[in-house]
């Protein structure tokens, strides 16, 4: 791909569900794409490339679309959340419920880092009203290439 002044050079998003009750294979058979990071509550996990172990506080369930969306598009990493959330008739029902019984936290991050000058992406509001409808928030973290970080500041949803 070739990139252009305001082509985004880095961008991807986060999809995370946290709680005391949450069971990592439930989401997983729900969305049907594995998780960068999962475990139960009480439960041994390995964190980082040295594999420092840890015990989960609460319930995580972790996905990142860097290596699953081969663009540095945003709303391609959207698009390929809202498939994941919404593709299937009963999909987005049913995670619905496993966040309501289980009493989940939902968080979006998006994250796009762009040439100097570009103008951040808009959100998706399709991905917009399916995170508020799990009761979730969204955060981005947008920022230029050869500018302070915060002068594109990031804002939640």
């Amino acid at each position: 791909m070739m990139r252009t002044e305001a082509s985004p050079l880095r961008a991807f998003a986060t999809l995370r569900f946290e709680g005391d009750a949450l069971d990592p294979s439930a989401v997983t058979d729900i969305l049907q794409v594995p998780p960068t990071l999962a475990y139960r509550k009480g439960e041994l996990f390995k964190l980082g490339k040295r594999g420092l172990e840890k015990v989960g506080q609460t319930g995580y369930w972790f996905l990142n679309t860097k290596g699953l969306v081969g663009t540095h598009d945003l709303n391609d990493h959207a698009n390929f959340l809202i498939e994941r959330l919404a593709g299937e008739a009963s999909r987005f029902d049913r995670l619905k419920a496993v966040v309501e019984m289980e009493a989940l936290c939902t968080l979006l991050t998006l994250f796009w880092f762009g040439q100097a000058g570009a103008t951040p992406p808009p959100l998706n509001s399709r991905l917009e009203n399916l995170i508020g409808s799990l009761r979730g928030g969204i955060e981005t973290d947008f920022s230029t290439k050869g500018r302070d970080p915060g002068a594109v500041e990031g804002r939640a949803a």
